[in-house]
């Protein structure tokens, strides 16, 4: 197996990265139309497949005992954002090379991509065009496939927004959403979802707003033929009513969120099909101009193909502080629990539902010596329990960076 040549410690590349900031005549700046950043990155993960206390790797088919793995990633991205008139355009793609020291055979790199188009024809009709490529290594938390599965995510959406009948605004868009993996995942598959929506929404003078959607989305798996077997379908369909709104309480605080009946029927296997509520509520708040605290709740439905489960239920909450020490220094943190119940059984069974309960914490600090050098360092950790046996696990990440801009 070919072994990748392990580059200096991240301090050192701080260091290095340091010394030439402070030869560059020019500085980054966020006003700027074309911004670049370069990123060095070390992370320590003491249970890379997230195996249960005690489970070695080798004994799930990975030939090593060692349950830790240190990720080099190097990062470059380039953003460019121009106004002109009432249009806005951005364009921004990050590139991501990851190597892995120990298992080598999940080295990967990832493209993503997005350009957006802010279009006005007047102060009172207005709208967005855009397009976004996302790629990232599966997840070895849900999916027990030891391989190395990387998933691609591209998106188009336009919408539309007429403003010009008083307070109400009415609302359209389309959009299409396609996801792959490099390896198949059985309990999710390829996927194809396109939708189109239509409503309204109420704006006051002080930009609190409510409104309502209707959004019709059809689904296809790709590259699945129809299971009769396992009732594996290959097409659906889902409406969701939702409502939302914004209510800006004061000038530091602010409510966002939206609640919505969802009903999704499959086109062969009835057995497959879910209805439920869900929901999401953001609470923004500043004190001051150095510290912001995000809190969040929301509830998520999700598609899962398997014998004991047609969809899945998560509820989360969590809350994400930040602190500004000082102009150079910032103190960040995020705590979140949430709970996922596996529901839609298709084989008759008398066992409770699978429910995983997952804690998660990180605590980071960033440092900004110059305004277009910052270093880094931040550490996570997770734990994950479940009703059934082989799937709980805990684990520790541990991370240092440096970007520079320009």
């Amino acid at each position: 197996m070919t072994r990748h040549r392990q580059f200096p410690p991240a301090p050192i590349v701080a260091a290095g990265l340091g010394l030439l900031v402070a030869s560059l005549p020019a500085l980054a700046d966020d006003q700027d139309t074309l911004n670049v950043q370069l990123t060095e990155s070390f992370a320590r993960d003491n249970n890379l497949f997230r195996l249960p206390d005690g489970v070695s790797p080798a004994s799930v088919g990975l030939g090593k005992s060692d349950r830790s793995d240190t990720i080099r990633t190097d990062s470059v991205s380039l953003t460019a954002d121009k106004r002109y008139s009432l249009q806005r355009f951005h364009l921004g793609a990050r590139f991501d090379n990851y190597h892995y020291s120990n298992y080598d055979f999940l080295d990967h790199n990832t493209k993503n991509i997005d350009g957006r188009w802010n279009w006005s024809l007047t102060p009172h009709i207005t709208g967005l065009l855009a397009a976004e490529r996302t790629q990232a290594l599966n997840n070895f938390a849900d999916y027990q496939n030891y391989v190395r599965s990387v998933r691609t995510t591209d998106t188009v959406r336009a919408n539309g927004e007429f403003g010009s009948i008083g307070a109400l605004r009415l609302i359209a868009g389309v959009a299409q959403s396609k996801t792959t993996s490099s390896e198949p995942i059985q309990q999710e598959w390829d996927t194809r979802t396109r939708s189109a929506e239509a409503g309204v929404r109420y704006l006051t003078g002080a930009e609190n707003s409510i409104g309502y959607v209707y959004r019709e989305n059809r689904v296809d798996w790709l590259n699945r033929p129809l299971d009769a077997v396992n009732l594996y379908d290959t097409e659906a369909r889902q409406a969701d009513h939702e409502i939302f709104g914004r209510w800006n309480i004061a000038a530091q605080a602010a409510i966002d969120g939206a609640i919505a009946r969802i009903k999704r029927s499959h086109d062969h296997f009835a057995e497959r099909d879910y209805s439920g509520t869900s929901a999401r509520l953001n609470i923004n708040w500043l004190p001051d101009a150095q510290i912001r605290v995000v809190a969040f709740a929301k509830r998520e439905y999700g598609s899962w193909w398997s014998n004991v489960a047609s969809y899945t239920v998560t509820d989360s909450f969590g809350i994400v502080p930040s602190w500004q020490v000082t102009s150079k220094v910032t103190l960040y943190a995020r705590v979140e629990q949430s709970e996922r119940e596996f529901l839609g059984p298709v084989v008759a069974t008398t066992a409770d539902p699978r429910l995983d309960k997952l804690t998660s914490s990180q605590l980071g600090l960033d440092w900004e010596p110059l305004r277009n050098f910052l270093v880094g360092g931040a550490v996570q950790k997770s734990r994950r329990s479940s009703n059934l046996p082989g799937l709980g696990f805990t684990d520790t990440t541990t991370s240092v960076k440096a970007q520079l801009k320009f």
